[in-house]
């Protein structure tokens, strides 16, 4: 049985094998009953531990990270033959210090063939790996990582973890696990190396995880298995559905049903191109059966990518005790680190009938497509659903209280779109408001209006708005205080009032957006585990997409937030029938538009209405973000024929 001694918050191992292994790698012959010989060895090999045993503790600063970054890309299978690995260590350390990149290899080509020969690997290791034995590594990482950071330092403790890593099937390969975690770490990451992390801020052994995450959406999953990579004990907690709103009642599914709502629309356009098919007949329950299937695999993605991650994934509803106690399913587990990421959750207004509505969390499921839809509100979802609801068939109302939908966006998109919907068949009515709903004997809804006029649907659909899913949580047992609005406060790092919990996502009410969430996670792992790699999250220049019918992209400055910040503006802009419709009788029209500071010649915002908005503004955004002027645009030379390439032909600006 391995005795585990801590020396800061790190554990040394302390069986003869071992040390003789580490022993081995570091060049010297060290062996814990005889510290007096190791001393001796280390004296008598100056050369030997200059080059291999003493080379990671005696790096340069600066190229520090680098090696790490080496040796987790060893450890991971990326790099695997000897000549790789020697190319690689010349390149961290520069033409000038051949002996030491030397050193390195050395080092890091020891322990990759210790690890060959524990896991029975032939050939180029990490290069022709079996699938089985890549997987099994990656597991022993994780459990390496633990030991090195101070914890599951015995035999029992890492086959139990090796076996949940690999599988059953795959057990054989565990018992290699407890010896030869310690050395590998050990030798790559010496004491020096660790410095004060998420792992040794007070004594992590103490409670029975990490970081404990309340949540498995977007957010809470890529914190979770980065985590675990960063070799942290990681649990999550989910009481709904795996992936959260965007894979199971948004993104994902809504896109679905916005690519079978736009067939409606293909039919009729190919009669131009010279295709006749008889009339099209659309079945619903065909299109949810098949988006359902296709949820259900994305779900067992999301489970896999946890296991498989060494994370403990626990299904119930979590709710907090104290600040580091979460209860779950009746049993309470301890965790140094607590983070929300529960989400948001549709709310629809306290008026009579209120029952008689549903929301994006039941429109994925109707038994059938309603006859007539009345979509309530003014936002992205509202908008969304109505492109939906009507390009599937239905007979399409948009009630929306202010003067104009999508409040925050450029106001020239959001006067486009409106003609463009209104082309379409939607029946957009602004200052609308509805007082109550009621249900009639035939089943259908009456919805009464503030003005007292009464419109008769099948189905009322209300997006005007989330809140934070905060229920029944247990916040009140800590020290996190929320806003004004109801999100959680959080600080630069997503840490709340109570020190040991953290927030992200929806539920902290900055930008609600699925890719927002996963860079939060990201960070809030890296800050924790792997404070070195640590950065921000910039909320500046988020490109963003609404799935309507048609399209919006969007990337920087509205026109409006730029003159209110003082800037003088060049606005191109054009508005053309896309190629696609010139053989129809289709009036559609794409929006493109450059916001430029006059000054410096810098794009500001770019804004689009039209097909594939989304596809084209991601690639922009990218030149937004490294700063790109009107004079770039204007010299990149653009595809032809392409709706694309209008963003880089326009030359005169429409407004000053």
């Amino acid at each position: 049985m391995m005795m585990r001694a801590q020396l800061g918050a790190v554990c040394l191992v302390g069986t003869d094998e071992v040390q003789a292994l580490r022993g081995q790698l570091l060049g010297v012959d060290v062996a814990i009953d005889q510290p007096a010989r190791a001393q001796d060895a280390q004296a008598t090999e100056p050369a030997r531990m200059s080059l291999a045993g003493d080379f990671l503790g005696n790096v340069q600063p600066g190229q520090r990270r680098a090696w790490q970054h080496m040796a987790h890309r060893l450890m991971d299978g990326v790099v695997g033959a000897d000549q790789e690995i020697g190319s690689g260590a010349r390149q961290l350390v520069g033409g000038r210090q051949h002996q030491r990149a030397d050193a390195g290899q050395v080092v890091l080509i020891q322990a990759r063939d210790v690890i060959r020969q524990g896991m029975g690997v032939q050939g180029n290791f990490g290069v022709r790996m079996r699938p089985h034995a890549l997987r099994a590594f990656r597991a022993q990482r994780a459990i390496a990582q633990r030991c090195a950071f101070g914890r599951a330092g015995n035999d029992a403790d890492m086959q139990r973890d090796g076996v949940h890593g690999v599988g059953s099937r795959f057990k054989s390969l565990v018992p290699y696990f407890p010896r030869l975690a310690p050395v590998v770490l050990n030798t790559l990451f010496p004491d020096s190396e660790r410095g004060p992390t998420g792992f040794s801020e007070g004594n992590n052994m103490a409670f029975d995880f990490d970081l404990f995450v309340i949540g498995a959406g977007s957010g809470g999953v890529r914190a979770a298995r980065f985590a675990a990579g960063f070799g942290a004990r990681v649990a999550v907690a989910e009481s709904r559905y795996l992936g959260g709103t965007c894979v199971n009642v948004g993104c994902v599914p809504k896109k679905l049903l916005v690519y079978g709502a736009h067939y409606s629309e293909d039919f009729e356009l190919a009669h131009g191109f010279g295709w006749s098919a008889g009339k099209p007949s659309f079945d619903w329950a065909t299109l949810i059966a098949n988006k359902n299937r296709e949820i259900e695999r994305l779900n067992g993605i999301y489970r896999n990518l946890l296991v498989n991650s060494g994370v403990t994934l626990l299904e119930g509803h979590a709710r907090i005790v104290d600040p580091h106690t979460v209860e779950i399913n009746g049993q309470r587990h301890t965790a140094a680190n607590i983070l929300v990421a529960t989400g948001g959750w549709p709310s629809v207004p306290d008026i009579p009938g209120k029952e008689h509505a549903i929301t994006s969390n039941e429109a994925f499921f109707l038994p059938e497509l309603p006859r007539r839809v009345l979509v309530v509100g003014g936002g992205y979802i509202a908008v969304e659903f109505a492109s939906i609801f009507n390009g599937l068939g239905a007979q399409t109302v948009q009630a929306y209280r202010g003067p104009l939908f999508l409040r925050g966006f450029d106001q020239g998109v959001r006067e486009h779109l409106r003609d463009e919907l209104t082309k379409k068949g939607v029946d957009l009515r602004f200052f609308t408001d509805l007082a109550r709903i009621d249900k009639q004997p035939d089943g259908s809804l009456a919805a009464t209006l503030k003005d007292g006029s009464v419109i008769e649907t099948d189905c009322v659909f209300y997006a005007t708005g989330r809140r934070p899913m905060l229920d029944n949580l247990g916040l009140e047992n800590t020290g996190v205080k929320l806003r004004e609005d109801g999100f959680i406060e959080v600080d630069d790092e997503y840490r709340t009032a109570e020190p040991s919990i953290l927030a992200i996502g929806d539920v902290i009410g900055r930008v609600p957006l699925t890719p927002v969430a996963l860079a939060e996670g990201m960070a809030v792992a890296r800050r924790l585990f792997r404070p070195e790699e640590y950065r921000t999250v910039d909320y500046k220049l988020i490109p963003t997409a609404v799935f309507s019918l048609p399209n919006i992209g969007t990337v920087g400055m509205t026109t409006e937030e730029a003159r209110e910040a003082g800037y003088e503006l060049k606005i191109f802009e054009s508005r053309f029938r896309p190629m696609k419709l010139t053989l129809t009788e289709s009036q559609e029209k794409t929006l493109m538009k450059l916001i430029v500071d006059a000054k410096t010649d810098r794009v500001l915002g770019v804004h689009m209405v039209g097909p594939d908005a989304g596809e084209i503004v991601q690639g922009i955004a990218v030149a937004l973000k490294a700063g790109a002027t009107k004079q770039v645009f204007d010299d990149t030379i653009g595809i032809h024929p392409t709706a694309a390439e209008e963003f880089v032909t326009l030359r005169t600006p429409v407004a000053q």
